[in-house]
């Protein structure tokens, strides 16, 4: 398989397999694991900025985790949040989008929420070591459909403008995934297919990378919801990893979960809340 890397094409029949708690891809031969040495040494002296939603956040905690600097807050309602780990001057931050569509009434202080193409303008130029994982979906479910392509239209301009000075910028493009059900926000999953093809097609052959984890979260053998279980998450920054840095990286020390799937489904039944989402489960 090619190495993980911009404008790779779909498989023809799925993206890849889950085996003993881990995805295996057949888009790219993903060499990283979930583990801590590996995401030091990979995004070593990086700015790593997560824009976009609840789901964006949990990428954010998951690496925020793996670093030993989550806080509980990483899980809650919150617009921004940032870590700074010394040890491999590596920065990351959560900037939810503004002017998105919510459920019910929700504050957005907006002097925390930031639009994707400020993020990337707004980049220090002092350093170009940047990535930017990018992910507009879920809250814009009710937009019209131009006012949505524009705008993904916008932030590719914006990526395109500003590797003019830092061209080995790194922006990750991370789809939509299936929730198998009409969400709080009145959203199908055909609507958010779409989504997903519009994503891939604006930001084809512009150096963007492409994460599709759609095939990854319908996959595993639990009920699809919004929030994917960490095991899940956890695998999708294996895989954001092995975009970043294709190359094999030396493991030094083991951190990896090694809970089975099977492990989950005796806990799942009355671990839902009202609305289908699944609980924080602790498996024992």
């Amino acid at each position: 398989m090619p190495p993980c890397g911009p404008d790779l094409p779909p498989a023809p029949l799925t993206d890849g397999y889950w085996y003993n708690n881990q995805w295996n891809s057949l888009i790219c031969d993903a060499k990283q694991i979930y583990n801590k040495s590996i995401a030091l040494q990979c995004l070593q002296n990086t700015n790593v900025v997560f824009t976009g939603d609840s789901t964006t956040r949990q990428w954010f905690a998951s690496l925020a985790r793996l670093f030993d600097v989550g806080h509980p807050e990483d899980h809650e309602r919150t617009f921004f949040l940032e870590r700074n780990i010394a040890e491999a001057d590596i920065n990351i931050s959560f900037i939810f989008h503004p002017l998105s569509t919510h459920p019910k009434p929700v504050f957005v202080n907006m002097s925390q929420v930031r639009f994707e193409v400020d993020v990337l303008l707004d980049l220090s130029q002092h350093t170009c070591k940047h990535v930017v994982v990018i992910s507009p979906w879920a809250h814009f479910i009710m937009w019209p459909w131009d006012a949505y392509t524009e705008w993904l239209t916008h932030i590719r301009d914006a990526m395109l403008e500003v590797k003019k000075r830092c061209p080995n910028l790194i922006v990750i493009i991370k789809s939509p995934h299936a929730v198998d059900k009409v969400t709080t926000m009145k959203g199908r999953d055909f609507m958010f297919k779409e989504m997903m093809h519009a994503m891939r097609e604006t930001f084809q052959g512009t150096g963007a990378i492409f994460i599709d984890i759609w095939d990854m979260d319908y996959a595993y053998p639990i009920p699809m919801v919004l929030h994917m279980p960490d095991d899940v998450i956890n695998q999708e920054i294996a895989l954001f990893l092995s975009y970043i840095c294709p190359e094999t990286i030396p493991q030094l020390h083991e951190s990896q979960d090694h809970r089975t799937a099977e492990q989950w489904s005796p806990q799942l039944e009355n671990q839902m809340d009202p609305e289908g989402q699944l609980l924080n489960i602790k498996v024992e």
